[in-house]
């Protein structure tokens, strides 16, 4: 047998150390592992193309372009509890004020997009953390504490009555429940009075079990609304 000369060895371990390192790299690369950028990019596009969405259906022209909402007009959607697929459901077939969206103007891809733009906003800063509106914040020291300590006590505020309440759910509340509180997105509400009472169904608005969204109403608001649920009649 004649024996390899040296280089030629050399020459043939190198070559096929290359070739093992690359078979190694293809076998180890991302598409192989499914490195984790990969799905962070593709959730960033989802937002983005959820964001293009939401402005060319128009949702941001009631809805602000934050979801931010606005009180008489629509609701707050950022950050939203409502599940994607009760979310889905209520804008291909809302309830109120708010035109349908069949699933030819709106798909639910599209509206999965939107979802999660609208879930990607930053929480709300809490009042007492903002300079401006710290004072104002119960507890909170400051000298615009002080000065309304010394002032004259506001007037006491009226009863709230149930008449008030029916323009507070109109608005805030009948696009789940329905105008006449016979349920939709959300549950029927016309047997409530059987099962709470005033207080109780103000304090369960007022802190809701997911997936029902805290609403930013009044004390006043949240008995007058409280006191419609209660002695409403369908």
């Amino acid at each position: 047998m004649k024996p390899i000369h040296p280089t030629a060895r050399i020459l043939s371990l190198t070559a096929a150390l290359l070739a093992g390192g690359h078979a190694m790299a293809q076998a180890t690369g991302p598409q192989a592992t499914g490195v984790q950028s990969t799905g962070v990019q593709s959730a960033g596009a989802e937002i983005e193309q959820g964001h293009a969405a939401f402005v060319a259906k128009g949702c941001y022209e009631c809805h602000g372009l934050a979801g931010q909402g606005a009180r008489g007009v629509a609701p707050t959607l950022a950050r939203s509890r409502l599940p994607l697929s009760a979310f889905q459901a209520y804008v291909h077939k809302p309830g109120g004020q708010m035109p349908p969206y069949s699933a030819k103007v709106a798909t639910d891809p599209e509206l999965e997009g939107i979802y999660a733009y609208l879930q990607s906003m930053p929480a709300s800063r809490n009042a007492s953390s903002i300079p401006l509106l710290a004072a104002y914040v119960a507890g909170s020291p400051g000298p615009l504490i002080k000065a309304r300590s010394v002032a004259a006590a506001p007037p006491a505020q009226p009863a709230a009555t149930s008449a008030e309440g029916a323009g507070v759910f109109r608005q805030n509340c009948a696009a789940c429940h329905g105008a006449d509180l016979e349920g939709g997105v959300g549950p029927s509400l016309q047997a409530e009075a059987s099962k709470r009472t005033v207080a109780q169904i103000a304090a369960f608005v007022k802190d809701p079990a997911p997936p029902m969204p805290k609403l930013p109403l009044t004390q006043h608001d949240l008995e007058a609304v409280a006191a419609y649920i209660h002695g409403h009649k369908s």
